[in-house]
């Protein structure tokens, strides 16, 4: 079942396959390290479609309070959709784990995510941050100067 998210007039769709993945990597024992990749997609309008996540992978750092993805890594998997997509699929932002029941950003993530809007040459308006959490997740919408909680609807 796909979960859908709103804020203001824009829609965030999050396909089973998405969710399987960042649910694949909950941090639910002290001895796992936080997870993360990137978010793929393809947008209509208002609406935002995630159809991808990466996986994290042996060139990325992780502790079990940081996450930082290698960035030359995630650069190619964002070209090859890209491309292979006839240039609909397109990078819509970051998720991760945290070691907590209900996650929220840290100010680190914060700062992270509007990195990646203002280093990007974003395809979309908005770019997404999601947090898995241990028993939920954050989702936040990012236009470059803020982020905002979206709410599921």
């Amino acid at each position: 079942m796909v979960r859908i998210f709103k804020y203001k007039k824009t829609k965030l769709i999050i396909t089973n396959n998405v969710q399987q993945i960042l649910e694949n990597h909950i941090q639910d024992k002290s001895a796992k390290n936080e997870a993360g990749g990137i978010l793929l997609g393809q947008v209509i309008g208002n609406e935002f479609y995630l159809t991808k996540a990466t996986e994290p992978n042996d060139l990325d750092k992780a502790t079990r309070y940081s996450f930082e993805r290698n960035k030359e890594n995630a650069q190619i998997v964002v070209d090859y959709e890209y491309v292979n997509s006839n240039k609909r699929t397109i990078y819509l932002g970051e998720w991760h784990t945290h070691p907590e029941k209900i996650p929220s950003p840290s100010k680190r993530d914060i700062k992270m995510i509007k990195s990646q809007f203002k280093l990007g040459e974003n395809l979309a308006a908005v770019i997404f941050l999601l947090i898995q959490g241990q028993n939920e997740f954050y989702v936040g919408i990012c236009n470059g100067k803020k982020i905002r909680k979206m709410e599921e609807v």
